[in-house]
């Protein structure tokens, strides 16, 4: 039987869909990847999810991290959106490559030009690290205080929640639960260094070897809440899939104009087909 390997499993940032929309989308993808922790048996170091593409560090049998993330996308899959589109499995081979590349991982909204500090984004494992309090900014609650009704309902499995595991009170199970925050803080050794890493950007040799590229100026997140303000002021619509095809079309002229945003992101941010996008230059 092969080894136990680490590996980076991301999947593709030019995806032309968006996993992520709301608060509760991403509430219930980070409860995804917990139940996932529990039913694969793998060693989770890192994560991020992002609003179109996903990144995790972690230590496994090579199929069994394949399995992993391909029940974490039929699980959202399920629920949200058809989240497809490649994933990548890359051998970590060495210590300071698992440094650049959880480094790599937990500036991605940073890199994404999301305007804050990886600490602020909370989709993601970095409050786990190098912490006394952990995550407890959105609260605490135990899971041990909840009826197995509860659990089921709140997280769609009939997996065992461990008593012990802490969630927020918008019920999202804190990442601190499942990583492997220890190994984490042993790797890089003190806050100071792990800070070193986070501010060097090697973001662009990484990308170039692993094959996965990021999106433009303004994150899907950025531009999809840019996009729904204008529904609203400009077309007095509550939501994209309200607006008439010429209204559409005037939406993507917009976003290209005033946010930079490519024929891509436009499509996978709006819905929007692209062969229509294609059709209709946009200016």
């Amino acid at each position: 039987m092969e080894s136990e390997e680490y590996f980076h499993v991301c999947t593709d940032g030019l995806s032309r869909s968006m996993i992520f929309r709301t608060d509760e989308d991403f509430i219930n993808g980070m409860n995804d990847v917990a139940v996932c922790a529990l039913l694969r048996p793998v060693k989770l170091y890192c994560f991020c999810l992002m609003s179109n593409h996903v990144h995790f560090v972690m230590k496994g049998h090579y199929e069994t991290c394949n399995g992993f993330i391909r029940l974490l996308k039929r699980k959202i899959s399920s629920r949200i959106t058809a989240f497809s589109g490649d994933t990548a499995i890359i051998r970590i081979d060495s210590q300071d490559y698992m440094k650049k590349v959880i480094a790599y991982v937990l500036r991605n909204p940073m890199a994404a030009q999301a305007n804050l500090t990886p600490w602020n984004y909370r989709w993601s494992s970095i409050g786990s690290y190098f912490s006394q309090t952990k995550e407890y900014a959105y609260g605490c609650i135990q899971a041990s205080g909840m009826s197995v009704r509860q659990k089921r309902a709140l997280f769609g499995t009939r997996v065992a929640l461990p008593d012990e595991y802490e969630l927020s009170t918008d019920g999202m199970i804190y990442p601190h639960n499942y990583i492997e925050y220890e190994f984490v803080e042993r790797l890089y050794r003190t806050p100071e260094e792990f800070i070193y890493h986070l501010s060097v950007n090697n973001d662009r040799i990484l990308e170039m070897e692993t094959g996965i590229l990021r999106h433009g100026r303004y994150n899907d997140q950025e531009l999809y809440n840019s996009a729904m303000e204008i529904c609203r002021k400009k077309f007095d619509k509550p939501g994209i899939d309200y607006l008439a095809i010429e209204e559409k079309l005037h939406l993507a002229e917009m976003l290209r104009k005033h946010y930079g945003a490519g024929t891509k992101q436009i499509s996978r941010v709006t819905g929007i087909d692209p062969t229509l996008l294609a059709g209709h230059r946009i200016q």
